[in-house]
């Protein structure tokens, strides 16, 4: 039996919903989390810096190829200077084509504003074109007005892509003709410059990932690896290892996870220990617990009194010893007596209680029977001797030969009376509060009305207050039904009926349940 304090304190202390945190069955990984994360910024940053270093040497080597285009230019200009050509071959067009030679090109055509070859020269692996590029004849023309009116000396054109310059030079003519060279020159330099540009990206790109990996494997050997540890020793501990530690290296970098590591394993020394200690003072309790119930035992009597009315009992404590407490008195003039009572609260404090009833209850019993001043004064008794806040629910019954019935009920749950013969069912209710609230209570006496086959059902709250998967108590009127579908039953067999039905419907059990069945002889 719970108390209204007890009740009332577990209301307080559950004022609503509790939110229970409940495991994912997919559990998010944090180095993955983290490895991800760091991976995407890994590339971003070398890609980011990739760019960065291309764009500005690209700008860097864009600048240079226009001043040595620049510079190139200048150079042929100069070499080419004096050379008198004619269309058909002398010294002055041998001294031409020794002189470009030196320079990086397929080819070049030397041939009139019309677009007339004079001579053409290509390298080796190189042919030179039959004709005139219509570009270049474009060229020539856009040249001619430029030398009117800024004096250009020639035409170039920047090929970005590959490095190379398209030259349109106007030379001397030993005739009156004008002519022109078109040589499509490379800078082998910025080649080589570009590729160099390539190589260092490269570089740079592989030293990066190989950078990050490495870091990454740092990260994980200092830092992951000792957190795994950490979890998987964890995990051994709240499977039962308790001697499970988590072992590295402590004390070679001697960083915060190390102290962590330490102070873990402390724990786990002290966790032990403190477990160890408790199992042992359990035991001790279990013996002592086992003591106690072996001692609680022999203070309810000998059932054997009420052998001949085929007494059935469900007796099922909540703990080693219990608050539900049944006595049988076999007393002068032939009377029997039935006490029952239930303690409230369970355990070793309502043992305690049930132990001061029963040894109240021998004392009073030297002096009266009668059902309601036994109670009356053992109530007088318990106020006494107990707090306000323990308490005991009880009833007492007397019985003679004739089987005449007498009882009182201090606060209990009423008492089902079931009579076969005509199907009814009587119900004994509280006469008062429980024993042990006040003093000075007088509780009354009743005569049953009985005949021989009439059966008597004395149970506990327990039985009653316990509650299903689904909160729903099982209830006296569970109990009223099984009791008439089977009144006609044996005691034992209407016994077992009920508790297997409440075994069934019992999700979890908060008190002593008792159930005591008796048939009239």
């Amino acid at each position: 039996m719970e108390s209204p304090a007890a009740a009332k304190k577990e209301s307080n202390s559950n004022p609503g919903p509790v939110a229970v945190l409940v495991a994912h069955p997919r559990k998010k990984s944090l180095r993955l989390v983290i490895g991800l994360i760091y991976t995407v910024l890994a590339v971003v940053n070398i890609i980011f810096f990739s760019v960065m270093i291309f764009e500005n040497q690209t700008d860097l080597l864009m600048n240079t190829f226009k001043y040595q285009s620049t510079n190139l230019v200048n150079e042929v200009l100069n070499n080419l200077e004096g050379l008198k050509l004619a269309p058909v071959e002398n010294d002055a067009s041998k001294l031409l084509q020794n002189r470009l030679r030196s320079y990086d090109l397929k080819y070049y055509q030397v041939f009139t504003k019309s677009g007339q070859i004079w001579f053409k020269y290509a390298s080796p692996g190189n042919q030179a074109p039959e004709q005139v590029d219509e570009k270049v004849l474009r060229k020539i023309t856009e040249l001619s007005a430029e030398q009117a009116m800024f004096r250009s000396r020639y035409s170039m054109e920047l090929n970005e892509a590959d490095y190379s310059i398209d030259l349109v030079i106007p030379l001397q003519s030993a005739t009156e003709t004008p002519v022109f060279l078109f040589a499509p020159l490379n800078i082998s330099s910025m080649q080589d410059r570009l590729r160099d540009m390539y190589k260092q990206i490269l570089i740079s790109v592989s030293w990066g990932v190989i950078f990050h990996i490495l870091f990454a494997l740092f990260l994980f050997r200092v830092i992951f690896k000792r957190i795994t540890i950490l979890k998987d020793t964890t995990d051994q501990m709240s499977g039962g290892d308790l001697q499970a530690r988590a072992v590295w290296r402590q004390g070679k970098r001697d960083d915060e996870l190390d102290d962590l590591g330490l102070a873990f394993n402390t724990m786990a020394d002290n966790l032990a220990q403190k477990i160890e200690t408790i199992s042992q003072l359990n035991q001790e309790i279990q013996q002592e617990l086992s003591i106690g119930k072996d001692v609680q035992e022999l203070f309810l009597g000998n059932p054997a009194i009420y052998e001949d009315y085929q007494l059935s009992i469900f007796y099922r404590p909540l703990r080693e010893v219990s608050g539900d407490v049944y006595k049988f008195y076999e007393l002068r003039n032939g009377l029997r007596a039935l006490f029952f009572a239930d303690a409230s609260g369970h355990g070793v404090s309502a043992a305690l209680i049930t132990t001061i009833t029963l040894l109240s209850l021998d004392e009073i019993l030297r002096t009266t029977v009668k059902p309601g001043a036994v109670l009356s004064r053992l109530n007088d008794m318990l106020a006494e001797r107990l707090d306000t806040s323990y308490f005991a629910t009880g009833v007492f019954f007397l019985m003679d030969r004739q089987n005449n019935v007498f009882f009182a009920n201090a606060g209990h749950n009423p008492v089902l009376c079931v009579r076969p013969e005509t199907n009814d069912l009587i119900e004994l209710n509280k006469m008062g509060p429980p024993m042990g609230l006040m003093e000075d209570f007088e509780y009354g006496t009743k005569r049953l009305s009985i005949k021989s086959g009439d059966k008597l059902f004395i149970y506990s709250d327990g039985l009653v207050e316990t509650p299903n998967v689904e909160d729903e108590q099982y209830g006296l009127d569970r109990v009223k039904e099984l009791v008439m579908a089977a009144a006609d039953q044996k005691t034992g067999e209407l016994c077992e009926r009920i508790q297997v039905s409440f075994t069934e419907f019992a999700n979890h059990y908060k008190d002593d349940v008792t159930l005591m069945v008796l048939e009239i002889p």
